[in-house]
């Protein structure tokens, strides 16, 4: 999105892209500002403060950013469904899971023919309490589906728009302060992919012939270093995410109890030279 964005593409005042920057700023600035970690992650007790109490702002920001995180995932979605049953849905991850299943001509048959058989009364009532009961199950299903598959499209977008583009700004960062590193790895990739004037995009100067697919990272090993080593060097989440234990743990003869608040520091594990 912000691709087409910077491409000029996509409206600048985009409903859906607005709200996504303000709840990524609210998760990455605000929520996980300090490590991810609130008071009341350590001293459960304030949660019974009211929200009026001295310190207990948390609790009313909590409300505002509960409220603001519902509708930057509930809007792209109900959006999509309404696209759906107007048939003019692109497809995407969201629309292939929300198609409805089609119906298999062989258990409709095997069904329909051990309901109407009139001379087999229990058989009969058996279909018809499974009907009933798969019904129940399946309406279950149903809102379960539906709630797992809005926020896991909120995830899969939510969660790497801050840390894409981080990585991203690290890497133009990184060719501009080592150029000779920009010319190698142009060069493989005009091995690779071709080049000439008459190649993709405008202007004059050298252009690919075609874009690199993933069939044609082993003959970029070059790139592939420069990737990876972006990824090293500036680790877009240097302490990642706080993980509370869920069992007592023990890691080089040190005991971890049960609800202990762990911090992976990947950037010191991307600079050990050991």
């Amino acid at each position: 999105m912000h691709t087409q964005r910077f491409e000029g593409t996509l409206p600048h005042d985009d409903p859906f892209l607005t709200i996504a920057e303000e709840c990524v700023d609210i998760l990455a600035n605000r929520i996980a500002s300090g490590g991810g970690i609130w008071p009341v992650d350590i001293f459960p007790a304030l949660k019974h403060l009211p929200t009026w109490f001295p310190g207990a702002s948390f609790k009313r920001n909590v409300k505002i950013w509960k409220e603001k995180m519902e509708e930057f995932v509930d809007l792209p979605y109900e959006f999509l469904k309404s696209e759906i049953k107007k048939g003019t849905a692109r497809p995407s991850f969201v629309s292939t899971l929300l198609e409805p299943p089609k119906p298999s001509s062989s258990f409709d048959a095997s069904f329909d023919s051990t309901t109407t058989d009139d001379n087999d009364d229990e058989a009969s009532f058996t279909s018809s309490s499974d009907r009933n009961s798969f019904s129940s199950d399946n309406t279950k299903d149903t809102a379960t589906d539906d709630h797992d598959i809005r926020w896991t499209a909120n995830s899969m977008y939510s969660a790497s728009i801050d840390t894409t583009i981080t990585i991203l700004s690290h890497f133009i960062l990184a060719m501009v302060q080592h150029p000779h590193v920009l010319r190698r790895a142009q060069a493989e990739l005009d091995d690779v992919l071709g080049s000439g004037k008459d190649g993709l995009g405008s202007g004059h100067a050298s252009k690919a012939k075609r874009l690199p697919t993933f069939e044609d990272r082993p003959k970029l090993p070059y790139c592939d270093a420069v990737f990876r080593e972006t990824l090293r060097w500036g680790v877009p989440v240097p302490l990642s995410l706080p993980h509370r234990l869920t069992q007592s743990d023990t890691y080089e003869a040190m005991h971890v109890p049960q609800g202990s608040l762990v911090f992976g520091n990947i950037l010191a594990i991307m600079r050990d030279h050991a």
